[in-house]
């Protein structure tokens, strides 16, 4: 193997097939695979920062130091207002004062094609018991698919209602603040662990968290709304809390959230009420089967008693349309059992 030329930078001593300094030793096991000794010399920036072996990991504290001052600096303040402005993320809102002493907020936006009177419905229905919430139905519905169109059932939503947030009603959402087509805010207050609902009005356990989910809609030109998603909470104790809020709800939570602003525009751009976006499923427009072939009730359309017709608000398969039989003398096949007997006979 070619020396690797030392320079004039710091170096560690590695012992590697007898020779000292030749680099960083990445890969030792198993011995098939090649090491790469000659890609990350011992003088190099990156070497530097990763202490060889058999020496003092002098220079990790030192890079995990930076590595938090940059994540605070540049990657999390744009984390929390992920498509928010500055205007935005700075204003004050209802429900923010529901959570007392809240030690985190974030404040996320989206565009929808839509005004606000046609979005409000969506966020109106959510509920894991209801419409789901039109994000990673793996993780927060059960696996069940968020509804993808209207429930009128579901649509009547006061104040002090409870939207469940996990499959069985262990946990929930408290409707707060009602004010359609404008402004939803849903409160939790969750002891910890297990994650068991507590009155924020009586005594608190010794661990516990409280948040506030906020939905805000305000009009735009040209038939357009602004959705602003408000979160403020709180943890308790705050020493062990803080680190898990910081490193796995806050990037979970921007995962989510972003997932939910995308179903919804899907849900609310125009043309979306014509077809359905459910897995497993084909796209079914107005006017047609779940097949292609065209609806008994359309122009164009033929009225047929074999042919299941498929609206697209109910999402299910039909069988293809039943095709008449074509006898060898090329005419349709006709049934010649015998009927019953008819009168006189």
């Amino acid at each position: 193997m070619p020396s690797v030329p030392r320079s004039p930078g710091p170096s560690f001593p590695v012992l590697l097939d007898g020779e000292p300094d030749r680099g960083l030793w990445l890969v030792k096991w198993p011995p098939a695979l090649p090491h790469v000794v000659d890609l990350f010399p011992s003088s190099c920036s990156f070497g530097s920062f990763l202490a060889p072996c058999g020496t003092r990991p002098a220079r990790l504290p030192v890079a995990g130091a930076a590595a938090a001052v940059l994540y605070a600096v540049l990657v999390r303040p744009r984390l929390l207002r992920c498509g928010a402005t500055r205007e935005e993320a700075g204003r004050t809102l209802p429900g923010d004062d529901l959570v007392p002493g809240a030690r985190s907020r974030t404040t996320m936006a989206a565009t929808l094609p839509a005004p606000p009177v046609r979005v409000w419905p969506w966020p109106a229905q959510m509920g894991c018991d209801r419409a789901g919430w039109y994000s990673r139905d793996r993780l927060d519905n059960g696996g069940r698919p968020s509804a993808a169109t209207l429930v009128p059932r579901r649509q009547a939503l006061a104040e002090g209602d409870r939207l469940y947030s996990v499959p069985g009603g262990r946990a929930w959402f408290t409707a707060a603040v009602v004010d359609p087509p404008r402004t939803l805010v849903l409160h939790a207050c969750l002891s910890l662990p297990p994650a068991v609902p507590f009155d924020p009005a009586g005594p608190r356990p010794r661990a516990w968290t409280e948040g506030v989910w906020g939905f805000h809609l305000e009009s735009l030109p040209g038939g357009r709304a602004r959705l602003l998603v408000r979160t403020v909470g709180r943890d308790e104790p705050r020493p062990p809390m803080r680190p898990v809020s910081v490193l796995f709800g806050e990037p979970a939570h921007l995962v989510m959230q972003r997932r939910q602003f995308r179903n919804l525009r899907a849900r609310v751009e125009p043309g979306a009420d014509r077809r359905v976006r459910r897995p497993g499923l084909p796209a079914v427009r107005a006017g047609r089967t779940a097949f292609g072939g065209p609806r008994a009730d359309t122009p164009g359309g033929r009225r047929s008693t074999d042919q299941r017709v498929v609206r697209w608000t109910t999402g299910a398969r039909a069988p293809p349309p039943a095709r008449p039989r074509t006898a060898p003398g090329g005419g349709q096949h006709r049934d010649h059992r015998p009927g019953p007997p008819a009168d006189g006979e």
